[in-house]
């Protein structure tokens, strides 16, 4: 048998890799080069993606306001009142952004007015004239809140913690009904009698409220220097049918405005009645916030 070989393997190391002479600097050169461009080019990037994803938004804003005017039409009787082309127009746009697309003999009946839709929460209807909203009651002022409530934490652009002790005592968590929300404990208690009764009357609409906010302790909109009555918890802005009322605008999603006497009842006010219409929004009147004082349910300072 024979005797096994020894094996020698040596290893050596490799040349230096590292470019010489007028290589080096030409390396080092596009590389310093390579790393400003990359750090440049991230804002850059940023900004055009935040601005893809800021169109898509307004793109789906615009398509339900579209929708929601479509639906407006199709839901009137009177043919009289709707010209046969808008009509017309209508029923294609509604059409188009169905999921699931009308029936052809359908979509001729909408749009010659055989067929109408059913009432809906999410129509746009035209807003009550001027004077005739929240009559009886008063805007709490900035002035009066922080008197009556106190500071209710930093006055910030965006939603910032709630930091007065007296107020954080009394912000719970609750179900009023349709959804949770997060806000003063006696504003959140009227909320539930009011939806109990929505309820009760309109179930329908009932089930298709939402909330795009209560408690959010910053300044108004647009404003560096003053309180939103978001920041003290007895504000809410809500939806119908998943949207969100455009402020500005004199025609409203009508579940809105079914909405408004349940809320009047309990001393509550409509944006509605602002100079400049906000629908979704809802808050306390200066009445209200009184009544709670001194009644009780919030201590005095």
């Amino acid at each position: 048998m024979a005797e096994p070989r020894e094996i020698k393997v040596t290893l050596t190391e490799c040349p230096d890799a590292t470019p010489k002479g007028k290589w080096a600097g030409f390396a080092k050169g596009f590389e310093s080069f390579s790393r400003i461009i990359s750090i440049a080019a991230v804002p850059v990037v940023l900004a055009i993606s935040g601005s893809m994803i800021d169109g898509s938004i307004k793109k789906q804003s615009l398509s339900r306001e579209y929708v929601q005017l479509a639906v407006s039409v199709l839901e009137e009787p009177d043919t009289n009142k709707v010209k046969p082309g808008l009509r017309s127009w209508a029923a294609d746009l509604l059409n188009k952004e169905s999921p699931i697309p009308l029936a052809p003999d359908l979509l001729k009946e909408l749009k010659s007015g055989a067929t109408t839709l059913p009432e809906s929460n999410v129509g746009l209807v035209d807003l009550p004239p001027k004077g005739t909203i929240n009559n009886g009651l008063h805007e709490p002022s900035v002035a009066f809140l922080l008197s009556v409530l106190g500071k209710p934490g930093e006055l910030t652009p965006d939603c910032s913690p709630i930091t007065n002790p007296r107020l954080k005592d009394l912000v719970v968590t609750a179900d009023v009904g349709p959804f949770k929300t997060v806000g003063l404990k006696p504003a959140t208690d009227a909320l539930t009698r009011i939806f109990a009764r929505v309820k009760e009357d309109h179930p329908d609409l009932y089930a298709s409220v939402g909330s795009a906010g209560m408690l959010c302790v910053r300044a108004v909109r647009g404003s560096r220097g003053s309180f939103s009555n978001h920041a003290w918890g007895i504000a809410i802005d809500l939806t119908v049918g998943g949207i969100l009322a455009p402020t500005g605008q004199s025609r409203v999603p009508k579940g809105l405005q079914v909405l408004y006497p349940y809320f009047k009842a309990e001393k509550f006010m409509w944006g509605a009645g602002e100079a400049r219409p906000n629908s979704m929004h809802f808050t306390a009147s200066e009445e209200l916030v009184r009544d709670w004082v001194s009644s009780g349910v919030i201590p005095s300072q």
